[in-house]
C-alpha cells in the first residue's frame, strides 16, 4: 500500500514495525543477504528500506515476512 493511501494510524503501525525490525536484526546479527534469503526478499529491497532517502515503502506483508525471519511471531504495535 503506497503511504499516500494510508492514514496516520496506519502509517504509526508501519513505523513501529520498521523500529522493531531495525531493532531485531542488530540483535540478531543478521547480514541483509542473510535477512534477505530467510525472508525471500532481495537484498537490494531492504537496504532500500534502511536508506534514510528511500521511496522503498515496504508493504505490511512484506514486513511480516521480515518478522518472521527474524524470529518474532507476535509484535504488539500502538494504534494512535
Amino acid at each position: 500500500m503506497n503511504s499516500k493511501y494510508m492514514n496516520d494510524a496506519e502509517l504509526s503501525a508501519r513505523d513501529d514495525i520498521a523500529r522493531i525490525i531495525r531493532e531485531r536484526k542488530k540483535e540478531t546479527g543478521l547480514t541483509i543477504e542473510q535477512l534477505a534469503s530467510k525472508s525471500n526478499l532481495t537484498s537490494t529491497y531492504l537496504c532500500g528500506m534502511y536508506s534514510d532517502n528511500s521511496s522503498i515503502i515496504p508493504s505490511f506483508r512484506s514486513m511480516i515476512r521480515i518478522l518472521d525471519a527474524l524470529g518474532l511471531k507476535e509484535v504488539t504495535i500502538r494504534w494512535k
